[in-house]
Formats: structure tokens, C-alpha cells, sequence
């Protein structure tokens, strides 16, 4: 197999971009925790979900890449990716899908508490129907008999 230098350094680069998109995708998780207050089972399906994801973008990244062979060179620059990001921004991804996930989740309870309102109307207005209907076929059934 011939060695192309570079395509390993843009292998490397990409590999290098790859560990930091997948620190933020977790960061995105860790943000959702901190927003909705997830319960211990919750947090366990999401690692879970966050390592399949992971998995499945790295092998993709080795398949395509390196025609599926495994370069220990591919992994250490998603992990140097991957660190680079936790230290130098992730406090403000954080911070930043925090505050957008706190804005969907009052978004959220304002629809919903719209449609419990809509649904509590509604199913007043049908029981009044309801009774109306009742009165009407006790009548009906009181003239028949």
C-alpha cells in the first residue's frame, strides 16, 4: 500500500473536526439534562444513544477515509478534537443550549397548557351537547310510548 502524506493530513484535519462535533453533540445532551432535569434511567439511554452515535460517525469516518482500516492516528485526532473543544469552548455551548432549551420548554408548557384549556372547553361544550341530546331523546321516547 503506498503512503500519501497528504491525504493523511487531511484525513488528520478532518478526524481532528469530527472529535469536535461530536463534543458538542454531547454537550448538546448535557445541556438537554440541565434543561429538563433528567432522571437516572434518562441519562443512561442518553450515553447510550450519544455512543452508538459516536460509534457509528467514527467507523463511518475510518470507512470512508481509510477504506475501513483502523489508523491509530484517526482516533487519537478525534480525541485530541474532542479535548480541544471541552477545554476551550464548552462552557458557552452549554450555556448557549441551556438558554435555547429553556425558551423550548416555555414554549412547550405554554402549548400546552393552550391545548388542556382548549381540550377543558371543548369537552364541556360536548357534555353540554351531550345533555341536550339526552333531554331531547327522553322526550322523544316519552311522546312514542
Amino acid at each position: 500500500m503506498r503512503i500519501d502524506s497528504n491525504a493523511d493530513f487531511i484525513t488528520f484535519l478532518i478526524s481532528i473536526i469530527v472529535g469536535i462535533a461530536l463534543s458538542i453533540l454531547y454537550d448538546i445532551f448535557k445541556s438537554f439534562r440541565k434543561a429538563f432535569k433528567c432522571s437516572a434511567l434518562n441519562i443512561v439511554f442518553q450515553d447510550i444513544l450519544f455512543s452508538f452515535i459516536s460509534a457509528i460517525v467514527t467507523y463511518t469516518l475510518l470507512f470512508v477515509r481509510v477504506y475501513g482500516e483502523i489508523r491509530l492516528f484517526v482516533l487519537i485526532a478525534v480525541f485530541f478534537g474532542a479535548i480541544f473543544e471541552r477545554k476551550t469552548v464548552s462552557k458557552h455551548i452549554v450555556k448557549f443550549f441551556y438558554k435555547v432549551l429553556r425558551i423550548i420548554k416555555r414554549i412547550l408548557f405554554v402549548l400546552n397548557s393552550l391545548f388542556r384549556n382548549l381540550s377543558n372547553r371543548f369537552y364541556s361544550f360536548t357534555g353540554k351537547i351531550k345533555e341536550k341530546f339526552v333531554k331531547i331523546s327522553c322526550k322523544i321516547t316519552k311522546k312514542s310510548v
